[in-house]
């Protein structure tokens, strides 16, 4: 017994003696053969490296890498504006409905829907916005990135739209005040 503990305390302390700090191999630190070998074995991991990455890669439902939308998925990113877009109607219109869970856009948001604006074909923002959330929730496929651009659009101009509303309310309301 004896013997293995003086055993075990005798490798402790020489473990303890190796240095930890890293220290890069220079030329004359071991002989030439090795130097080349280990230089041949980091570039072929190097190069192995480089030809298992990813170059042009493309998964369905998120941004492909290099364009301005990398890194994006799109389902995710249309759902997250549900709830700043709602937000910004409560602003505007203080008894504007709460949120539910399955509700239609077009349903939820239909008394902002006199402040929008009607292109050539009677649609307004909130109706793309309405298909490409109902896309977003119930696809069984994932959004593509034309109709996340189109999705993303129309909620960018609802916001704008929203924002101008409640600034003009807040001046109009300064102005009351004022006047008091």
């Amino acid at each position: 017994m004896g013997y293995c503990v003086r055993r075990r305390v005798t490798i402790r302390r020489k473990l303890q003696k190796i240095s930890k700090v890293y220290k890069p191999l220079g030329k004359g630190d071991v002989p030439d053969r090795v130097h080349q070998y280990i230089t041949q074995e980091y570039a072929r991991a190097c190069l192995v490296t480089y030809a298992s990455s990813p170059k042009n890669g493309y998964q369905e439902g998120w941004g492909l890498v290099g364009t301005h939308y990398e890194g994006i998925q799109f389902r995710r990113s249309l759902l997250d504006t549900i709830p700043v877009i709602d937000k910004l109607a409560h602003q505007v219109i203080p008894r504007h409905p709460e949120l539910g869970p399955h509700v239609r856009m077009l349903h939820h948001f239909r008394f902002i829907l006199p402040l929008l604006p009607k292109d050539e074909d009677g649609l307004t923002p909130l109706h793309y916005y309405d298909s490409g959330i109902q896309l977003a929730r119930n696809s069984g496929e994932e959004p593509t990135e034309a109709e996340y651009v189109r999705c993303m659009a129309a909620a960018h101009e609802i916001k704008r739209i929203l924002d101008d509303c409640s600034s003009e309310m807040a001046i109009e309301q300064r102005s009351t005040t004022q006047e008091n």
